[in-house]
């Protein structure tokens, strides 16, 4: 690598954008080692360790770069790292010495208002996430996160639907083609509605309950899902066709996004539709032995999901639960590790036990553990403010 501090800093941007962060990351450190006072290499050492899940090292570099140069972008950095770090109350402080060194700035009344959240403050956090918006009203990610915090404190409000449609214009989110005319919720008077799936697969799994009330309003129904879903969901109450979401989609008239429709029908806490029957059949009682499927882990792509997923091997313990003898891995799953939608590996205690299936979060594996005696309990936790935290599972 050349010994010139500002060539090493574009060769690891060029790494990042590759994919590559731990080069990346290497070239950031021989930067500083040139340049040391430099605010821009620290920032960009912070964000590439932050990214990598390193927050512990990223946090000294987000604090040297707001001393050395106290922009925007800097004062908002050492709070997020906390956060990250679960250090709420000084990610608090944090944020409070951002908004002295540039008062106003949105994105530090983001950082502000998730702290508080994280200390129980959620008055306080919503009063900075509304901070925030008016700071910069149009800005896709500050309007989200209002929608994010009106809704983890439970206001199922027209306003808080509202928001969070900005989901659409957020950094690497989906773009619907152009041409595709949105249903607005009205009467569908025989046109055909795609109801397309958004986000994960848990996602899709809650919000199809809404597909009885979209056809009732008088149209055919098409499903479009993530593969891994579209047996699992075929017979769905009110769903005429169930297509995979990516492959070429049948003709129709209008579409909605999944997560778009607790908005359309105005879905207020006393109007939050049943969760449909998912699993195929209700496992037979004759055994006089239960059964139960855990999800243990989520997708690893999700951004957080180190943080909701937990290691298989910690379910050992639920072996000695009098009446369920033990863990077992589903049939089928031959090394226990995940298919399709993360890569937690499994604990060798699952080939040993016979009891309790620990489902892999590959959710076409839960029907064929339904198809034997089991309860199947679908559990996760959902990411911070994301809608399906008011979820009632059942299968």
């Amino acid at each position: 690598l050349p010994a010139d501090a500002r060539l090493l800093r574009l060769n690891a941007r060029a790494l990042l954008a590759l994919g590559l962060p731990d080069p990346a990351i290497g070239a950031l450190h021989l930067a500083l080692d040139l340049q040391p006072g430099e605010a821009g290499a620290h920032a960009e050492l912070a964000m590439a360790l932050f990214d990598a899940g390193q927050s512990e090292a990223a946090l000294p570099h987000s604090l040297a770069a707001l001393r050395l140069l106290p922009t925007p972008r800097h004062a908002a950095m050492p709070s997020c790292v906390l956060i990250d770090l679960g250090r709420h109350a000084e990610a608090l402080a944090a944020a409070d010495a951002g908004l002295l060194a540039c008062p106003g700035r949105a994105e530090v009344l983001v950082s502000r208002s998730i702290a508080l959240e994280g200390l129980g403050r959620h008055a306080d956090a919503l009063a900075a996430a509304r901070a925030a918006v008016a700071a910069a009203p149009d800005a896709p990610a500050i309007r989200h996160h209002l929608a994010a915090t009106l809704l983890a404190s439970g206001a199922l409000t027209a306003e808080a639907w509202a928001l969070y449609e900005a989901r659409h214009d957020l950094h690497g989110v989906r773009r619907w083609p152009a041409g595709m005319r949105r249903w607005g919720g009205g009467p569908l008077r025989g046109r055909t509605l795609l109801l397309h799936a958004e986000q994960g697969l848990g996602d899709t799994l809650q919000f199809v309950r809404y597909s009885p009330l979209a056809a009732a309003r008088g149209g055919r129904v098409i499903l479009a899902v993530q593969p891994a879903l579209v047996r699992l969901l075929r017979g769905t109450p009110g769903v005429d066709q169930v297509v995979p979401a990516g492959a070429d989609l049948p003709p129709f008239d209008v579409f909605a996004p999944l997560l778009s429709l607790p908005g359309l029908f105005g879905t207020t806490w006393g109007s939050v539709p049943p969760p449909l029957p998912y699993a195929v059949r209700r496992a037979a009682q004759a055994t006089g032995q239960l059964r139960v499927g855990l999800a243990w882990a989520g997708g690893s792509g999700f951004v957080d999901d180190r943080k909701r997923s937990m290691a298989a091997a910690a379910l050992g313990a639920l072996g000695g639960i009098a009446g369920v003898p033990g863990v077992r891995r589903p049939e089928g799953d031959t090394d226990g590790t995940h298919e399709a939608d993360g890569t937690h590996e499994a604990d060798e205690a699952h080939g040993t036990h016979e009891g309790l299936v620990a489902c892999r979060p590959r959710v076409a594996s839960h029907r064929r553990v339904a198809e034997q005696p089991a309860l199947c309990v679908l559990s996760g936790q959902a990411a911070p403010g994301h809608p399906t935290g008011w979820q009632d599972d059942r299968v």
